[in-house]
């Protein structure tokens, strides 16, 4: 794995950390959550998915 693989992993960790934070918030606040949170995690994970297979 290349420095800029292994720099695009672990920003994208931070990435669905956050996004899972604040989906967590909205539905604890009994909010519903906004769609491009939504979009967003589902995006980092399926490239998180493309980051796993190259390890």
């Amino acid at each position: 794995m290349t420095d800029q693989a292994r720099h695009d992993f672990l920003n994208n960790c931070i990435r669905i950390e956050v996004l899972n934070k604040l989906l967590a918030e909205s539905i604890d606040n009994k909010e519903v959550p906004e769609a491009s949170l939504k979009e967003d995690l589902e995006k980092f994970l399926n490239l998180q998915l493309e980051y796993l297979k190259d390890l």
